[in-house]
């Protein structure tokens, strides 16, 4: 069948398109699109009709774009085909916005596209696909449009809420779905208005506020329309009529800068109001300070209608705790508050220390000799009194490095070695930046050293001779050791075997990573008698790694017969004859200080037996002395007892009081005196009871005389 298109083809026309039994029925091949088109829109819609028996109902359709061709494939495009069943009036051609083709006028306004469709059921031979070529036409959006007044005046005194016009907001074309806005000059002038858009079409502008708190007489309003793609703005020009005017502090806003030596209760600002709508009610300000914690060194002073320093103490300021301050006053009329009303404090330092653009920064080195590994750092101190400044390092370790390169790169000042004692992994210095009259400003620098894989493993294993007999049993039987004084995984060792002589002993051992030699299986005795060397080597996993090697001895015992070999000389001949003798096996000779639980029982016996030595001393030191005391020599003070020992400290002497012991300190009976009592004349009129008072001297034998 033969098609001719002509250019204008009337807009609906039924065309039925038969190739074999399939045929598409579409009801126009001409359409168009607008470029706003934001969801998914149809574009054609067909018909799909034929032999069902022969076809059944599996049929594939799709759209290839002809002109232009957007991708590669021609499959890929902004348009694709929908099926809903041979018969189903909804098998559309649609576009898709979310192909990654958008439409735009400015890029492309025609397409051309095949329709294509084909029957897809197994066991019947497919004929060549059914396809129509179609044509579609993109249009430019035309955007919304908004009718109504462009002047408007509203009271001072108008009502919150109160409608001031009403718009009229269409889309001309394709009725699309519309948003409005508001914006304003003044900036903040929006903010006073509402504007509401109804489904139906219109817009009410209405007060957001009451008509006195509007600060402005004129002013002009945008309102913005959009359908997605493009907007229509409508200006407006509002007249407040008797408008309110904001009351207003003739004395801020206000800059001053205040040493901070400045004293307590100095006035730093008078404020005067005004009002040019005559308003006459008492106005008094509230003013907020800013850190609002520092709010205690400012008062307001009502009488004088000023802002002082408090008299909390001496000096309020300091410009090391704070420099800067904002105080924020605001009066109202009723309806309106103060705008732009602030006193911004400035705390002046005699001398302003330099100042870092970074306060901390970070710096990655790797050991190495002096000047040998740096980082880029690039300090730059500035100083507000814009003095030269010198730059140096402080904290620990910092005799360790250096600034160089007009103080642009860090760098070592030493040989660094992190395996010597004294040199960290991390050091955290600080950076000091000290001005001409010693003010200094400082920031820190986190520096990191890495480890350098620079030692070779050495092996410290002491044996260097394994012994083998028949009844060593299997498992570890000797471990490698080894050390290498880098850190991190630069010290981490594994060992490995290089070789070992003969070769046949290396089916009975195995050399783990660890350093454990183990014995895996009886040797032949083919390698009785004899010794195995076996090279290893420990290697760190450093990069690039370092290793050593090491050389262990393997001697493999003989049978439990030992042989002794003679040899017999004679003229011009040499015998040698072997012998076999057993052996009786030699116990080893027991040594009990090699137990430590022997070590430890002979300790608590030793000290048991110091202990009781200590009390039986004890014991006879106090037995011995006692004799002594009681015979007289020993235990008197010389020159004081010895008399009381000697006289009365004797057998039978306490039959009596010894005149000679009245001094004595020994603890004799007989050396006490006796407590007699006798009857005494008592002449004096001033009698005491306690007749033993021994103020009155009786124990002496004295009686009291007056």
């Amino acid at each position: 069948m033969k098609f001719f298109f002509l250019p204008l083809l009337i807009l609906v026309s039924r065309v039925v398109l038969h190739e074999a039994a399939l045929s598409l029925i579409l009801d126009d091949v001409q359409a168009t699109i607008q470029e706003d088109a934001r969801v998914l829109k149809q574009v054609f819609q067909f018909l799909i009709e034929g032999d069902t028996s022969e076809f059944g109902n599996n049929i594939v359709c799709y759209v290839q774009h002809v002109k232009p061709q957007p991708n590669t494939d021609p499959l890929i495009g902004p348009f694709r085909a929908r099926l809903f069943g041979n018969n189903n009036n909804n098998n559309s051609v649609v576009y898709d916005p979310d192909s990654g083709f958008p439409l735009n006028t400015l890029i492309q306004t025609f397409y051309q596209i095949r329709l294509c469709c084909y029957s897809a059921n197994q066991g019947v031979t497919p004929d060549p696909p059914t396809c129509r070529a179609l044509f579609i036409t993109v249009t430019q959006n035309i955007p919304p449009l908004i009718s109504g007044v462009s002047e408007i005046t509203v009271a001072g005194d108008a009502d919150i809420n109160e409608i001031l016009t009403t718009y009229m907001v269409t889309d001309q074309l394709d009725q699309d779905s519309l948003s409005l806005s508001l914006s304003s000059t003044p900036k903040d002038a929006a903010s006073f208005f509402n504007i509401d858009y109804k489904i139906t079409g219109t817009a009410d502008l209405s007060l957001a506020v009451n008509g006195q708190q509007i600060p402005y007489g004129q002013l002009t309003l945008f309102i913005n329309a959009t359908d997605g793609k493009d907007s229509f703005v409508k200006a407006v020009q509002v007249t407040i009529a008797d408008f309110n005017s904001r009351p207003n502090i003739r004395e801020l806003p206000q800059n001053i800068t205040l040493p901070e030596d400045t004293p307590k209760e100095t006035t730093i600002a008078l404020l005067n109001f005004e009002d040019v709508d005559g308003f006459t009610a008492r106005i008094e300000p509230k003013c907020t300070v800013n850190p609002r914690d520092e709010s205690f060194k400012f008062v307001y002073d009502v009488n004088r209608r000023s802002i002082k320093l408090t008299n909390v103490t001496d000096f309020p300021l300091d410009f090391e705790t704070n420099n800067f301050y904002n105080i924020t006053c605001v009066i109202s009329d009723g309806f309106l508050d103060s705008a732009g009303e602030h006193l911004l404090i400035f705390v002046q330092n005699v001398n302003e220390p330099p100042v870092f653009q970074k306060t901390a920064q970070s710096c990655q080195l790797s050991e190495s000799q002096a000047g040998g590994s740096f980082c880029d750092v690039s300090f730059r101190a500035t100083d507000p009194d814009n003095d030269a400044v010198v730059l140096s390092l402080a904290g620990n370790f910092s005799e360790k490095f250096a600034l160089t390169d007009n103080n642009r790169r860090l760098t070592f000042a030493v040989d660094y070695d992190l395996e010597a004692v004294g040199s960290p992994t991390s050091v955290k210095l600080t950076v000091v930046a000290t001005d001409p009259l010693g003010a200094t400003g400082t920031t820190l620098i986190n520096v990191a050293i890495a480890d350098v894989n620079d030692n070779d493993p050495v092996f410290t294993t002491e044996m260097t001779i394994i012994p083998i007999e028949y009844v060593t049993s299997r498992g570890v039987i000797g471990a490698l050791t080894a050390t290498d004084r880098d850190l991190g995984t630069n010290g981490d060792l594994e060992f490995s075997l290089i070789s070992i002589s003969p070769p046949d002993a290396a089916t009975h051992f195995r050399l783990f990573q660890n350093g454990e030699i183990h014995y895996l299986s009886q040797f032949p005795d083919t390698l009785a008698g004899t010794t195995a060397l076996v090279v290893a080597q420990a290697t760190d996993k450093g990069t690039p790694s370092r290793s050593a090697t090491s050389t262990i001895a393997l001697a493999f015992g003989t049978t439990t017969t030992s042989t002794t070999t003679t040899a017999s000389t004679t003229t011009q001949t040499t015998t040698t004859t072997t012998t076999t003798t057993t052996v009786a096996p030699t116990p080893a000779p027991f040594d009990f200080w090699s137990r430590p639980e022997n070590i430890a029982m002979f300790t608590i016996l030793m000290l048991l037996l110091l202990l009781l030595l200590l009390a039986l001393l004890w014991l006879c030191l106090r037995l011995c002395l006692g004799s002594l005391g009681r015979l007289g020599g020993g235990g008197a003070q010389p020159g004081v007892c010895a008399s009381c020992f000697g006289q009365c400290c004797r057998p039978g002497a306490c039959s009596g009081f010894v005149e000679s012991c009245r001094d004595c300190d020994c603890d004799c009976d007989c050396c006490r005196p006796p407590r007699r009592i006798q009857p005494q004349i008592v002449t004096s009129l001033d009698y005491d009871e306690d007749f033993w008072n021994r103020r009155e001297h009786y124990e002496s034998g004295n009686p009291y005389k007056t």
